[in-house]
């Protein structure tokens, strides 16, 4: 499946502001708590979680972008794109790396992500872009189902870390 492919959902798609930080930021720490509960210690993601995620949402992005699903007040998801790509661990990978993707937990499976990978996809298109990219962990099997079912093709695992704590994980690759 290409990005061509992909029906919007009806929510509009819109580029973060300064103002969208925050609730960023929140998103971030539900979707980590409730992707990563079996992964990382339940005391991390208390406050840990909050001050890391915090900081790395402190402020918009001096490069790349971050395209939201949701009003103010009503963040639904927000991908996070990057520039960087080169040759990690044997691939070679396009310019475009997924820093965060995150849905709302209670939300998922209804369109939020594909929405937000599809207009993603089309403005890195629109850009020259011939793909983009990802790591996710190894025990995230249903983001790895997500990214599957976007087309996406695995690159095996590799040893990585979360904010210092060491896990398996796999990069992600779309090229179009």
């Amino acid at each position: 499946m290409t990005f061509s492919d992909m029906t919007l959902h009806q929510t509009p798609i819109r580029e973060a502001a300064e103002a969208d930080m925050p609730e960023i930021a929140a998103l971030n720490v539900a979707s980590w708590r409730s992707a990563y509960a079996d992964l990382l210690p339940a005391d991390y993601l208390g406050e840990p979680v909050e001050r890391f995620l915090a900081a790395r949402f402190g402020a918009l992005p001096q490069t790349g972008f971050i395209l939201l699903h949701g009003g103010p007040g009503d963040l639904q998801g927000f991908l996070y794109v990057e520039p960087g790509g080169g040759n990690r661990g044997g691939l070679d990978l396009p310019v475009g790396f997924v820093r965060a993707f995150h849905v709302r937990p209670d939300l998922k499976g209804r369109g939020i992500g594909r929405a937000l990978f599809g207009a993603a996809c089309a403005r890195l298109s629109a850009g020259g872009g011939h793909g983009l990219w990802l790591e996710v962990a190894e025990e995230n099997h249903d983001a790895r189902a997500a990214y599957a079912a976007l087309g996406g093709v695995d690159g095996g695992p590799f040893e990585d870390e979360i904010d210092g704590m060491p896990v398996i994980a796999r990069r992600i690759v779309w090229r179009w």
